[in-house]
């Protein structure tokens, strides 16, 4: 019999570049191949030459160290541990914002959150992450346990510093594609936002610190914390626009939302589609919604090629290369090693052995038709 494979986990602690240094020492073998893949990708998909790349990222390196040192520390740690050098490890750190140089990005990602009477009180969030289908075998889950700030549950890729997560003080961010029309420039990469929020302890705070340092790109911030606090930020470049949760309720795909930033875009109909058909399984869905549930949300192929559950079709080479669930009130991320529809959903705790609790268990019963 086939075993699905889950999301590799690691644990590490210390200080920011101590982090780092764990990190890049267990992935190093992951860190080097996703950067060849990505610049390999670049490339192909660009026709820049190689070393192109390298120095598109490089002007990133300032902004992370003015803005967010603490990550500056740990992608130092991160070089230190893998024997990459910073200047190669900074592509992956802005690896969107290489892309965007040379070419304009598809619409990617859809996210979620739900509170109160909608879920029996518990707090979720969560994101179908679509990307390019090579990415999905560079996927991981780490939990950090820094000294002096929240423990995190991360889901990133190998040598990426950050994409979504949960913390031990119940915040919890997922971070998706929006365009900003009058493009792309100088600032922090996008990626690197949510882990600012990370090392706050509530809704509102996460979203003053994701705001405060300049951007490189637009970006998708949606935030809450087990209080039921929901909010999501479409962030431009130079302006931000807030929306709240309705009735216990948030979505949003990949179009611009806010009253503030209506005529700015024409929304794509697989942005709509898909934000629609979430908004919908969700409203519909029988009180409390679970975790359980979401699962089978996130695998629907409903309005396919413009389903949750994404897979490339021509146009747009994308799959859903994770599915992640955070469920901010219990402190555990739930998340599927490429798409949910072909792998179950593995459960990694913020809690350690020392407490009694099991780092990784997979509880989710779906059974993947293996070589479908």
């Amino acid at each position: 019999m086939t075993t699905a494979a889950i999301l590799p986990f690691i644990s590490a602690q210390g200080s920011w570049g101590e982090i780092g240094r764990q990190v890049g020492q267990m992935f190093q073998p992951a860190i080097e191949r996703h950067l060849e893949a990505w610049t390999r990708h670049v490339v192909a998909e660009t026709g820049c030459a190689r070393g192109a790349v390298e120095t598109a990222a490089a002007p990133y390196a300032r902004p992370i160290q003015d803005h967010t040192p603490f990550l500056w520390e740990e992608l130092d740690g991160m070089s230190r541990g893998c024997g990459i050098p910073v200047s190669r490890l900074l592509i992956l750190q802005a690896r969107a914002e290489v892309m965007r140089a040379n070419k304009r990005p598809l619409p990617e990602c859809t996210t979620f959150a739900v509170t109160g009477r909608r879920s029996g009180g518990v707090t979720l969030i969560g994101q179908n992450v679509d990307l390019v289908p090579f990415v999905a075998e560079y996927g991981a889950v780490i939990r950090q346990m820094p000294t002096g700030f929240p423990a995190t549950l991360l889901y990133t890729s190998a040598g990426l510093l950050g994409h979504n997560g949960i913390n031990e003080a119940g915040v919890g961010v997922c971070a998706n594609f929006i365009d900003d029309p009058a493009g792309w420039g100088d600032g922090l990469p996008r990626y690197l936002l949510s882990r600012l929020a990370l090392r706050e302890e509530s809704a509102e705070a996460a979203r003053a610190a994701m705001l405060a340092p300049p951007r490189a790109a637009s970006r998708n911030l949606l935030v809450a914390d087990d209080r039921g606090t929901l909010l999501d930020v479409e962030a431009l470049r130079t302006e931000a626009a807030t929306l709240g949760g309705v009735d216990g309720l948030l979505v949003h795909a990949n179009h611009l939302e806010a009253p503030e930033f209506q005529g700015y875009e024409k929304p794509s109909d697989n942005s709509l589609r898909r934000r629609e058909r979430l908004e919908e399984l969700l409203r519909d869905a029988k009180s409390p919604v679970t975790v359980a549930d979401v699962q089978g949300f996130y695998r629907d192929h409903e309005n396919a090629p413009h389903s949750l559950c994404a897979h490339p079709f021509p146009g747009r080479n994308l799959e859903t290369v994770v599915s992640v669930i955070g469920d901010l009130t219990n402190r555990e991320l739930h998340a599927s090693k490429g798409a949910p529809c072909r792998a179950p959903y593995a459960t990694y705790t913020i809690a350690t052995c020392r407490t009694g609790a099991l780092s990784v268990t997979v509880r989710d019963d779906f059974q993947p038709a293996f070589g479908e």
